[in-house]
């Protein structure tokens, strides 16, 4: 459970006593509503780092293949910006 809802619901267990039960529902259903979406956030964010590592391995394996030196130097210019983009958000 991130911290965030963590907190809330601790304060929703102090003052339950002066809620309704259907109250209560209501912010606790909400609750499990902002955590799954917390859950879900952090799960794009391994897909992203996965993603980027299979970019980076690929163009570590292309890059030496490429004849033409343009066409390697965009390449390369775009495996060093993924190492880095990579590194950054790790």
């Amino acid at each position: 459970m991130n911290s965030n809802v963590k907190n809330i619901f601790d304060i929703i267990e102090e003052i339950k006593q002066n809620i309704t039960d259907n109250q209560y529902k209501i912010i606790m259903d909400n609750l499990m509503v902002l955590n799954k979406k917390q859950e879900e956030n952090e799960e794009t964010d391994e897909d992203t780092i996965d993603e980027l590592h299979r970019q980076i391995i690929f163009l570590n394996s292309y890059i030496p293949t490429i004849k033409d030196e343009n066409l390697k130097s965009v390449f390369t210019r775009r495996l060093f910006m993924l190492q880095c983009y990579s590194v950054e958000i790790s």
